[in-house]
């Protein structure tokens, strides 16, 4: 829609080009998000944390999901409710249901009654919201007894967010002690470093070269 090209061209330009950006970072953890919550399935209230322009929202909405998008970007929101009646026409269906906020996420979740969604997902979002264990103690207060969290981030163990970059990534020593204290239990953990994927999460070596990259972080 003319109402949101310029925004999500502000926002995906700097990616070019865009497409083979989401379908290389997005798009994958829109399917494991999808598998993780069975969401054509069960159909969950999912939180979607530093949404941006929502894209991924709306492909899950699509597929089932009723999604509460929070990101701090007012522009990037503006542009996601913009793009949602365009979603909403390509799926075949009178309306979606996606609700945005542009908000402070410690200040917005403070609000949310206990257990308000069944799960939570974020990408390459929690590493800017600190403290952290505040953060993640709000988000297990948001999603109820026996809901579930899918959380992609930066790999605090890799050599450029090590010397270059300088944003506080969280490690999976610090992942591990917060899930700990809030009693959390892992499905599934996956790590994607100077070891390639295909090897690090493959057969039976996996446990060890995971115990040697969380080593590294």
């Amino acid at each position: 829609p003319a109402a949101a090209r310029t925004l999500m061209h502000e926002y995906y330009d700097r990616f070019q080009p865009w497409r083979n950006h989401f379908l290389h970072h997005f798009a994958p953890f829109v399917c494991e998000v999808d598998r993780a919550f069975d969401v054509h399935a069960n159909q969950p209230r999912l939180l979607d944390l530093g949404c941006g322009v929502a894209t991924q929202a709306h492909l899950l909405a699509i597929r089932g999901a009723t999604i509460a998008g929070l990101d701090s970007n007012a522009d990037r929101v503006r542009a996601g409710e913009a793009m949602t009646p365009w979603f909403a026409e390509q799926s075949g269906k009178p309306e979606l249901p996606v609700t945005l906020a542009a908000d402070d996420a410690f200040a917005w979740l403070d609000r949310q009654p206990s257990g308000s969604f069944d799960g939570c997902y974020t990408q390459f979002a929690l590493a800017y919201m600190r403290p952290h264990d505040k953060m993640l103690a709000l988000i297990d207060r948001a999603v109820r007894p026996g809901g579930r969290m899918v959380f992609r981030e930066f790999n605090a163990g890799s050599l450029y967010n090590r010397v270059a970059a300088r944003v506080d990534w969280l490690s999976a020593q610090e992942y591990q002690r917060v899930a700990t204290r809030l009693g959390w239990r892992c499905r599934q953990c996956k790590f994607y470093w100077l070891i390639p994927r295909r090897i690090i999460n493959w057969g039976p070596t996996a446990p060890l070269l995971r115990a040697l990259e969380s080593g590294l972080t």
